[in-house]
């Protein structure tokens, strides 16, 4: 007499488990058709322009502009070679052809630079922009660049694909140094120079400042940006490396 309840005990739980693995399944595939079916209404063909290089460098670019899309997350991108010097991207998943252009235009080249001397930097303690100042007056970002070693630049790091953001609304976008030697020459230069700032530049732009407060063994692109997209959208920029040539955008548009 004892069985049966417990045999009905037995089908219940067996149910119940078979319940818990179906149904997520089951779920991600109906979310992950739903998720294409949009996709496909939304897509936006874009026709790079690689200026003055070799067939080798547009493979190059080609490369730069797939992981840049890939950090932002959009998946199933195709793309082709048109002519000697062009490439044609279709990416699904997009709603703001305007955006993706300037995205795909960027140079993305970061360099990490000390605070020059002759510069006094003035950080937005809200927001974390940046503004530099040379004998009182506002100096132009290029002003600041001429003639200034970068600390790191470009094959010495690496940026994470991923803005995490605090409770304050601020973003981090990390720099790991990559070469050993770089390594040693940030850790003995921020040791050297606490109270200043490290500068970090963006295809000749100062976007963020970081205090010197002892020796750093990385960096961190710390500021709030307009919306956690924006954040998303310069990490994958700078996660995916700086394109090797200049590109022109010649057509980015929004297909049905």
């Amino acid at each position: 007499m004892q069985q049966k309840p417990n045999k009905l005990v037995f089908i219940f739980m067996l149910v119940i488990t078979v319940l818990a693995l179906v149904v997520p399944v089951v779920y991600h595939w109906l979310a992950q058709r739903q998720y294409d079916s949009w996709a496909r209404a939304h897509q936006v063909r874009a026709v790079i322009r690689v200026n003055g290089a070799l067939p080798a460098t547009r493979q190059q670019v080609l490369e730069v502009e797939l992981a840049r899309l890939s950090a932002l997350g959009l998946r199933n991108v195709e793309a082709a070679p048109e002519g000697d010097n062009q490439v044609s991207l279709l990416a699904p998943g997009v709603v703001d052809a305007k955006k993706l252009r300037e995205f795909l235009a960027a140079g993305g080249r970061l360099d990490v630079l000390l605070q020059p001397a002759d510069i006094a930097i003035s950080r937005d303690e809200e927001t974390g922009t940046v503004q530099c100042f040379r004998n009182k007056q506002p100096c132009p970002d290029a002003d600041v660049l001429t003639g200034v070693k970068p600390l790191l630049t470009g094959g010495q790091f690496k940026v994470s694909k991923n803005a995490k953001i605090d409770k304050d609304g601020w973003s981090h976008i990390r720099v790991e140094i990559t070469d050993p030697a770089a390594r040693q020459s940030f850790a003995e230069a921020t040791q050297k120079a606490v109270g200043s700032h490290l500068l970090y530049v963006v295809d000749g732009k100062a976007i963020a400042a970081q205090p010197i407060a002892g020796l750093m063994i990385f960096g961190s692109i710390t500021r709030k940006f307009s919306t956690p997209a924006d954040a998303a959208t310069l990490a994958a920029l700078l996660s995916a490396g700086p394109l090797p040539a200049p590109v022109t955008v010649v057509e980015c548009e929004v297909v049905k």
